[in-house]
């Protein structure tokens, strides 16, 4: 086991600091710094003077830290699913040699615990405790609290992981995880039932007494179902994705005809039929919802926060694949580079996928105007941004890409192919309908700046062919470069 542990720190070693790249990792370094200090903060002073504001004698500290458990597990799943990589070992290193294979799955769910998102858990979990419960209700109290939070933490490590495993390149098992998840949350909104109440009664009463050691049963569970199916799928073979998925994501395929139809028709067919694309798109479907997050809580009325949700919702999927637009193809830039392919038309293709993918979520983010009517307005105008400025933005970005996609590597935390562009794109893509809205706002009014925000996207669309023209100038002033970027190899 030691010899392992030792294998695995040499290979995370070559891996990351042996390469170049050090631009990414500061700036990685720099929002891992960034984010856990944050989530330490939220432990140590936010959380504890919210929750001294709510304290009872009725409502105790544990009620209210219990209120959000269910919340807390549905989600943490959800979002490891998503996110968190399924721990691994190279076993065709080690079957030539006398390991067993069930230390190698010992291995690897014991390495699985040592992740980013146990860590801000727990930069929020102990800070709160110290501060909190353990006043309130002393050291052994305070015990069992702790004891029952780790299970819980234990156990959504290794659940999500026998679930990522088990719904590997399942879409509809996906689909099926998120609607649950949504289902638990539109509970809220049915009057005379609260899960917040169920929560804080049921594992309030649990927290609070040796009662929280029956939570062990939850990690425990996760373990034997991982144990048993890594046992059952020890051979490659037995990962391969069912054949009723792939007709499903068959059926979602199409041709067309015409060069610029056909070049749409083709993209979108290999972005479904690759696992890493496919995650994006699910993804990204996750963000549809961000509003329920922010709108009339986080954010005032007419606030410029909105217009920052409104463009993500309408556009973050264009943004999560545009991103990267130029790399998709990094690995046979050179087969393109040699067709018989107008740049023009090449771009036509990518706007027209950009703007596909804009219009659906659009057309999704209308519920909102179940909410409040004017939340239609304001997704009407950044879609009408995204589509008129930003679609055409991502393409001029995208001259610059030089480091190709590896489409063979996972989509969970994967940042190869990653560079500070990246991460500079969506910066103006955001900021400038915030100062848009803004500038327009003080003067006229909060559905003036609506208004503006639209219109400028509106105008920049009609310039449409003078923006095709000028990315596809661009490019081949730089295509050379770009080529022999894609040809490195990290």
């Amino acid at each position: 086991m030691l010899q392992l542990i030792k294998h695995s720190f040499l290979a995370a070693i070559r891996r990351r600091f042996k390469r170049g790249e050090w631009g990414l990792k500061l700036l990685l370094g720099f929002l891992i710094m960034y984010f856990g200090v944050a989530f330490f903060l939220l432990g140590w002073l936010v959380l504890p003077e919210l929750a001294k504001q709510n304290i009872t004698d009725s409502v105790s500290a544990i009620d209210l830290s219990a209120r959000f458990i269910i919340f807390y597990v549905v989600s943490d799943i959800l979002m490891r699913f998503f996110f968190q990589p399924a721990s691994s070992v190279e076993l065709r290193h080690y079957v030539l040699l006398p390991i067993s294979y069930r230390k190698l799955i010992h291995y690897m769910m014991g390495r699985s615990m040592f992740n980013f998102f146990n860590l801000l858990a727990l930069l929020i979990i102990l800070p709160f405790a110290y501060k909190l419960i353990l006043p309130n209700h002393g050291a052994l109290t305070t015990s069992f609290w702790l004891f029952g939070f780790l299970s819980i933490l234990v156990g959504n490590t290794l659940i999500s992981a026998y679930f990522k495993r088990l719904f590997a390149g399942n879409f509809r098992a996906a689909i099926l995880m998120i609607v649950v998840v949504i289902g638990i949350f539109a509970v809220e909104l049915i009057e005379g039932v609260s899960s917040l109440h169920i929560s804080e009664k049921v594992f309030g009463f649990v927290f609070s007494g040796p009662l929280a050691i029956a939570l062990l049963a939850f990690p425990v569970l996760g373990y034997l179902l991982q144990h048993r199916f890594l046992m059952q799928h020890r051979y490659a073979e037995q990962w391969q994705e069912s054949g009723e998925d792939q007709r499903f994501w068959n059926l979602l395929e199409f041709s067309a005809k015409g060069k610029v139809s056909a070049l749409v028709a083709n993209e979108w067919n290999l972005m479904i039929r690759h696992k890493r694309t496919r995650t994006l798109l699910l993804f990204s479907s996750i963000f549809l919802f961000y509003g329920m997050i922010f709108y009339n809580r986080t954010t005032g009325e007419g606030s410029a926060m909105e217009i920052f949700v409104g463009i993500f919702i309408t556009g973050f999927a264009a943004f999560n694949y545009g991103q990267f637009l130029g790399a998709w193809e990094g690995r046979y830039f050179d087969g393109i580079f040699s067709r018989n392919i107008f740049i023009e038309d090449f771009y036509r293709a990518k706007f027209r996928l950009l703007a596909g993918l804009m219009g659906f979520s659009y057309l999704l983010s209308l519920v909102y105007g179940f909410m409040e009517i004017r939340l239609i307005y304001l997704h009407t105008a950044c879609f009408a941004f995204n589509l008129g400025l930003n679609s055409f933005l991502l393409l001029f970005f995208s001259t610059y890409q030089r480091k190709p996609l590896d489409l063979s590597a996972g989509s969970a935390f994967n940042y190869q192919g990653t560079s500070a562009l990246q991460f500079l794109i969506l910066i103006p893509l955001i900021i400038l309908p915030i100062f848009i809205y803004i500038a327009v706002k003080m003067f006229f009014g909060m559905y003036a700046g609506y208004l503006a925000v639209g219109l400028v996207g509106l105008l920049s669309l009609a310039l449409s062919r003078l923006w095709i023209k000028g990315v596809s100038d661009n490019f081949r002033e730089k295509k050379y470069v770009m080529a022999d970027g894609f040809r490195q190899k990290e």
